[in-house]
Order: structure tokens, then C-alpha cells, then sequence
């Protein structure tokens, strides 16, 4: 003999098979699951698998803290050597390395040889790597 199994609609038992049963009374399942698990405060204990349902980005385990904290020291050394610059020097190192211009197109937008933004390139490049605070993280 099968078990009968019927979901209430508006009062009235309606005949149905097991599997429409478990997709109508599984959220009700859920919810009184849920309820079982609240604390004695009100409060539900998280899992890592609703916080990742709720768009928190858990951070990669891979990632060092201590490569980190370099990453940080670096770029707060090169931002007080930037600091160091001229503002023609630094526009020439923004068009180069942060807007990707080649030295061609900044030549000719200086009205200068391709020869001479490339030396001016070279010795502020100089003039970066002699900058006692990134030598000093580099020193190792």
C-alpha cells in the first residue's frame, strides 16, 4: 500500500504525488528550520554559505598578509618619491606608464624627438630607482 499524501488549499485536502508534496512544503520546511535555530537573543547564527548568498566576498586564503603589507609599503614609497618630481616630470610618467602613450606620441605632442623623451624618461627612472626609500625596501 502507498502513502496518500495531500496538500490543504483553502480548507480542502487535494490528492497529490510525493514529489509536487515535497516542492509545496519545503519552504515551509525551511522557514521552521529556521526558526529552530534561532538563538535564545532573537539572533540566527550565520554560515559562511548565507553570507556568500548575501554577496560577501569571503578573502582568498592564498593571499599573504605580509605580501600585503610590502604591496602597501612600496606604493606608499613610490607615491613620496613620485612627490619628488617635477610636474613635467610626473606628467611624463603618467603618459607613459598610466595612459600607455608611447614616447613617439609624446614627442611629438612636446614638439621634442622621440630620442630626447626616451633620455628624459631614462634619467627620471634614474632619479626613482636612487630614492633612498624604495632602495631601502630593496635592499634584500
Amino acid at each position: 500500500m502507498s502513502k496518500q499524501f495531500y496538500i490543504l488549499v483553502k480548507g480542502e485536502k487535494i490528492p497529490v504525488d510525493e514529489a509536487t508534496y515535497r516542492a509545496y512544503k519545503r519552504p515551509v520546511w525551511k522557514e521552521k528550520k529556521a526558526r529552530q535555530r534561532q538563538t535564545a537573543d532573537g539572533t540566527i547564527p550565520l554560515s559562511l554559505d548565507s553570507l556568500m548568498d548575501g554577496g560577501f566576498d569571503a578573502p582568498d586564503a592564498s593571499t599573504d598578509p605580509a605580501d600585503i603589507l610590502h604591496d602597501k609599503l612600496v606604493l606608499n614609497a613610490l607615491f613620496a618619491a613620485l612627490d619628488g618630481l617635477t610636474s613635467e616630470e610626473r606628467g611624463l610618467i603618467h603618459d607613459i606608464f598610466y595612459l600607455g602613450k608611447t614616447e613617439r606620441q609624446i614627442a611629438v605632442n612636446l614638439g621634442l624627438s622621440q630620442k630626447a623623451v626616451n633620455k628624459r624618461k631614462a634619467k627620471i627612472l634614474g632619479k626613482l630607482s636612487e630614492n633612498g626609500a624604495l632602495k631601502k625596501l630593496y635592499r634584500d
